[in-house]
Formats: structure tokens, sequence, C-alpha cells
């Protein structure tokens, strides 16, 4: 068997290197190929061809393919026969309306340039009729990632052996994908993966009060996935150049009394596809029924606000089959293959009064058929053992076009396991690191003040790189009310040394820095930690409105860098409030971690803030149950 990967190579978004994510699963196959003695060869452009063949550990990323396995093709060799953008040529592809003999002659050339050889499977990430020409005895696998390929899921992709969007096999068989009968085994997996990660997702969800907010204000919540221009997959599928205009439609077809919740895609924001400040602000004022989360906020921000929304706007993001998974109807907008799960097309077909259907038995059994026969977990294609006996039944079938094109991906145990594997190592291994003096009690110097960069409360550092300054003193708490060290409570018990009863800890920034000011403690032993869910509780209030972050950060102390948890912001105000965030602290991986490694449980005050005083009280690390 020989075995094609065709790598985009024409420039998108002006970085050539934009497929780099894939270039490397698609080295990890090539590899595993080879293992088990596949010839093989990759066609891209001359920037990942160049990281292809690069020796791993040099430079950003080198996976060492052979070098002989790696024809660049360049990007005027493609753009000749057609005379247009790149992005065009890619939209034309998919929807079959360039010129036969354009096409013709761009697999003219594709085959010349692998001087001979001829694959009997293609693997591709984008739309393909030049493969199919310059090999019509091939069987041409289209290739992206899954609906579920981010943490808590394991990284999945699928091979599907008609195309991308409206003309992959879950769009043209998606009938018979709802009309199979139900299959016991598929509806239990289903049932079981949406049970176990929507427990997850509710343990962990920092957007609950967001939630609750806007609930009090409006009769429903729609969740808008945003995308972004210039990518094949958003292009060929919308009637929009942009998320701008994807935004402006929603708002202005948007039901009455409906809140909508929005997130940009994170590729969004390195590529410039974004709404801009001046956008925000006039948003904000003139539809504040639209509120537009920091992707920044939780690691895969979507996945989360998919469960605080009563329905789905979607034009071909993964959310949408996400969504779904978990009850909530699909309101589709465009041509992408999401249009025949959808419980409504269009805006203007959602009632606009009484309850929302939930998704049909019949998209049901269609998700339950994916789980467990088209979505693979990435690392079974890194084992030759898997992927060539996948890719030789998969040749074998290669005049079979429907479901049945498919055997279930493994027997549906190991499956579970594969699917369930984080969810597990997560209850079976529960964080056991804890704060020390989280109540503030000990001052074994005294009640302070301690400056930037001196001992204060025991087990707590306040630092700052950045050339701020300030310092931390010991407080007392009774009724709600302050007292600073050496002040006399309302008993007239005085507060001076080691004071008992309720304390807290008072930040006090003179001056902000370029950076943030940092409160934190070093929690001993990183794999008290590594990988483990974690809460984090705390009391706080401010002399005036402010901002407080707080998040978890691993350091292994082995001259490698530090790895952290998203920064989450809690808003403070002059009362006393009780706050809590859930992450999932990074792991430690490969690393052999030094003497002094730790987890870091810090607070920062953003350099914006300036000069203003946080009083901490009663902080709590704990482990999460699911």
């Amino acid at each position: 068997m020989k075995v094609l990967f065709f790598l985009e190579p024409l420039v998108l978004h002006n970085r050539p290197f934009h497929y780099w994510a894939w270039l490397g699963y698609y080295a990890e196959m090539m590899r595993a190929l080879e293992r088990v003695g596949v010839e093989a060869r990759l066609v891209t452009n001359a920037a990942l061809a160049e990281r292809a063949v690069t020796v791993p550990g040099v430079g950003r990323a080198g996976h060492g393919v052979r070098a002989d396995w790696v024809v660049a093709l360049g990007q005027e060799t493609i753009r000749e026969p057609f005379g247009m953008p790149n992005v065009a040529i890619l939209a034309g592809l998919h929807r079959g309306t360039h010129a036969a003999n354009a096409v013709s002659e761009y697999g003219a050339r594709l085959r010349a340039a692998l001087e001979g050889f001829v694959p009997d499977v293609v693997l591709t990430l984008s739309p393909s009729p030049q493969v199919r020409a310059a090999f019509p005895e091939a069987l041409v696998l289209s290739t992206e990632t899954a609906a579920y390929s981010r943490a808590p899921f394991p990284s999945c992709i699928f091979f599907d052996p008609l195309g991308m969007w409206d003309r992959s096999l879950l769009a043209v068989h998606a009938r018979a994908l709802a009309e199979r009968a139900e299959d016991a085994e598929d509806a239990a997996l289903l049932a079981d993966f949406e049970r176990r990660f929507g427990a997850y997702f509710r343990a962990t969800t920092p957007y609950a009060e967001l939630e609750a907010e806007l609930r009090a204000q409006y009769r429903r919540i729609a969740f808008l996935p945003l995308q972004f221009g210039g990518e094949p997959g958003f292009d060929t599928n919308a009637p929009f150049a942009n998320q701008g205009e994807y935004v402006f439609h929603v708002l202005e077809r948007l039901p009455p009394e409906t809140a909508v919740i929005a997130v940009e895609h994170p590729t969004a924001h390195w590529l410039g596809d974004v709404l801009d400040e001046e956008t925000r602000a006039y948003l904000a004022r003139a539809h504040p029924e639209f509120r537009l989360v920091d992707f920044r906020t939780a690691e895969s921000a979507g996945q989360y606000l998919v469960h605080h929304a009563d329905y789905v706007i979607a034009v071909s993001t993964s959310l949408a089959l996400q969504g779904l998974v978990f009850g909530k109807p699909l309101v589709s907008i465009g041509t992408s293959h999401l249009g025949p799960y959808a419980t409504f097309e269009g805006l203007a077909a959602v009632p606009r009064t009484g309850d929302l259907p939930a998704p049909s038995a019949g998209v049901r059994r269609a998700l339950a058929w994916m789980l467990r026969h088209y979505f693979v977990p990435l690392e079974l294609t890194r084992d030759p053992k898997w992927l060539l006996p996948f890719l030789k039944r998969c040749h074998a079938r290669r005049g079979l076009s429907g479901p049945e094109f498919f055997d279930p991906v493994l027997p549906t145990a190991e499956l579970a396991e594969r699917l369930f594997v984080m969810l597990d190592e997560l209850e079976s291994a529960p964080l056991t690191g804890r704060i020390e003096n989280g109540d503030f009690g000990a001052w074994p110097r005294g009640d302070g003040p301690f400056r930037v960069g001196r001992e204060g409360p025991e087990g707590w550092h306040l630092l700052d790189f950045s050339g701020g300054s300030g310092d931390v003193v010991a407080i007392s708490l009774e009724d709600g009310v302050c007292f600073e060290g050496g002040a006399s409570r309302k008993d007239g018990a005085s507060q001076e040394g080691g004071a008992t009863g309720a304390r807290a800890a008072r930040i006090r920034r003179r001056r902000a820095g370029t950076g943030p000011t940092l409160f934190l403690q070093r929690v001993p032993d990183a794999a008290a930690c590594a990988g483990r869910l974690a809460r984090l509780s705390f009391s706080a209030r401010a002399d005036r409105p402010s901002v407080l972050h707080a998040y978890l950060y691993l350091q292994l102390d082995d001259g490698g860098p530090g790895s952290g948890t998203l920064p989450q912001a809690f808003p403070l105000d002059e009362s006393f409030r009780r706050y809590s965030m859930v992450a999932r602290v990074p792991e430690m991986g490969p690393r052999t971690p030094g003497p002094g490694h730790h987890t870091e449980v810090v607070f920062a005050l953003p350099p914006e803030s300036g000069a203003v005083e946080i009083d901490l009280a009663d902080v709590v690390l704990e482990p999460v149950r699911l």
C-alpha cells in the first residue's frame, strides 16, 4: 500500500504555517506506516516541508520526516490555472464551480510533482477534486478534527470517503444515519458520554453566574460560537465574509426576549478577524442582550458555554454537534453538514414562545453512530497496528459511500476507555495538595506591614517584578468590619501581634508597575496537584471596584518553563464576597521535577487596577469530585 498525505499547499491568512498542527498529525501517521513498510509521501508548501524534514527538537517543531518523502508544491504552480485568490480557489474546488480543464491541470501538476508515486489512499485536509483528477483509482479520505477534540475529551479526528462539510458522509447520508435501527451499544455509549462529560462541565464551569444574570433578564439564551473569515470551513459554508457580518446578522434576526452569549475562536485573535474595541463598546451600549465572553476565561470556553444556553447558532463549528449531544437544539445558518441535523434552519424559524423541541430521536441515533464509528481518537492513528488495517479496510470498501463504509472504531469497552481516560484519571487520583495558613491566622513576624519581597503571613509571598510597590498587613474581621493590626475590636480586645479570631491579609498596592502584583503560596510537591481538578475558594473585597485574577501555576524546577491554568477574573467591590474557581492543573508530562517543584496558588492584581487595597481571607484549595 502507498499513502499520500496532501496538506494544503496554498498560503492562507498570510501564514504558510497555518496548518502546523496537522503537519504534526500527518508526520506521526507517516512514521507509524513507515515502521510497517508502507511507503508514503507528503505534499505541502515549502515552509511546512522544511519543518517536516527538520530533526525533531530543532527549531520550533521539527518532525524528522524522510526528505525523499516530502514534496513542496509552489503556490503559483497551483494558482496559474485558476487566476484567483487562494481562498476562492478552495471554495471553487469544494463547490465544483471551476472549469474542468483548470481542475485537471492542477491534478496533472500534482501528479508530475510526485514523480511516479501513485498512491492507493490519499488523506487530505482540504477540498480535493484535483487529487481525484490526479489519481482516479485512489481512495481519497478527507480528514479534520472531530466534534470532540479538546480537553476534557481526547483529541479525535475523522476520515470521510466523500468529502468535507455538505459533501461529507454525515451530510449526504444524514437520513440513513437517522433512520438506522436503534443500536444498543451505540445508545449506551452516547448516554455515558453525555452523563459523564456533562457532570464534568457542570462541576467546573466558571459561567454559572453569567447564566443566572441573563436568565433574570431574558426568557431564553442563545449561544453563538464565532468562527473566522479566510478559512474554507467558514467561507465555503457561510453567507458572510467575517465574524462581524455574522454577529450583526444574528443580532438583527434574534428572537425577542433572547440573550446571546458569543465567544470568538482563539485562532481568530492571531489572524485578526476580531471585533475591535470600538465595536465592542457599541455593542455593549446598543445590544445589552449580547455578551461577548473572552475565550481566555476558560480552557476551550465554548465547550462550557454550550451548557448555559437554550440553543446553539452555528455555521460549521464542531460545538453544534456537542450541543446536540447535550440536548441543545441547533439553529443552522449556511450550507454545511449541520443542516440535516438542525432543529431550525435560520433564526426566523425559531418559535417566539413555548418550549423548544429537543434534538430528535433520529439525530440522537446519528450522533451515537458518529461517536462509535466515525470519530477516531488521535492516538490510534499513531499505532500502525490500528492505522494500517483501517486504511486497508477503507481501501477495500472504496466502492461504498454510506454508513456501511465504517466499522466500529474499536470494541465498545476499549473505545470507552479512551474516550473517558481523562475523567477516569481525575476520579481515581484526586488532588492532595493543600493551602497552609489560608485563614491568615499565622503571622510569625507580627502583623506588618511587609513590603514587596519581604516575608509576611506564614507561607505567603507578595511579589512584583515590574516596578510596582506596596505591602501586606494583617487585619481582623468581625461582623464584616475590618480592623488593621493594632486597632481595637468592638469588645476592646487588642489585635496586636498574634491576635486570634477571623483574620485576613490586606494587600496595599501603592503604585502599579507594568505587570501584575502577585500574592501567592507555593504548595510543595508538584505531583500533589499536577493533572488534578482543584477548587480554589476565597473571600475578598477591595476599597474600590477592581479586578483580582486567580490561577494555579505548576513549577517543576527543572530549568524549563512552568505552565498554569488560565487566569480567572473576579470583580471586587467594597463588600466581602465568597468566590470560587475550578480548574485542572497542568500535567507534568515526561519532565523530571527538580528539588523545589511545587504548584503556586496565585492571586494577581493587574496593572490597570492601579493603586488599590485588596482584603483576602479564608483561602481553601480542595479536590473536586465528579
